[in-house]
């Protein structure tokens, strides 16, 4: 049996302008040989089974707990987004990002490869956030709020405010200097 990656690469189209994915027509090589002797079993009949109902049609997506495209292939469940990419570029990247934040489209436009630094710099709010404002947060024992930021690994102090405003004033002007999307922390 090929290797995976060129199997994937014979099983499945990507339409990049839809982000849809349709299942090709396999060949009786991309199926595992059975142990059972009954000839229904055999891998040209299961490969013609396999092509009789699913070559040509679309692939079943389902979305994951966080949202994200899967599907299931050769056996495993895969990202839709990280199956794109692959048959786009010819490689895994690490790291692709959604460019308008919604992980369940995967039109090619929307999707990019990134380092994991980008992909840090336009993720949501956190859920266990308490104050609204991503990287500020109330210190009660002096009544005032803190704001930070992370760069390279590094947390940034931005100072100690008054009012949430101006903590998330200096938040805001430090996520434009440097270089987070728009959608960081929303």
């Amino acid at each position: 049996m090929a290797h995976i990656d060129d199997l994937i690469k014979k099983a499945v189209k990507y339409y990049p302008q839809t982000g849809q994915f349709v299942w090709l027509a396999r060949t009786p090589d991309m199926f595992q040989p059975s142990a059972n002797l009954d000839p229904r079993y055999s891998v040209e009949c299961r490969c013609k089974k396999y092509n009789t109902r699913y070559a040509g049609k679309i692939v079943r997506i389902t979305l994951n707990t966080k949202g994200y495209a899967t599907f299931r292939i050769f056996g495993k469940i895969r990202l839709a987004h990280r199956v794109a990419a692959f048959l786009m570029l010819g490689y895994w990247p690490r790291y692709i990002d959604h460019i308008d934040g919604v992980p369940s489209n995967n039109v090619w436009s929307n999707l990019r490869p990134v380092t994991q630094k980008i992909n840090m710099r336009n993720q949501r709010k956190r859920s266990n956030n308490t104050s609204g404002v991503t990287g500020v947060y109330f210190a009660k024992h002096i009544g005032k709020y803190i704001a930070s930021i992370r760069n390279d690994y590094k947390l940034i102090h931005l100072g100690v405010f008054d009012t949430i405003e101006a903590a998330a004033k200096a938040r805001f002007d430090a996520e434009v200097r440097l270089g987070y999307t728009l959608r960081h922390g929303k």
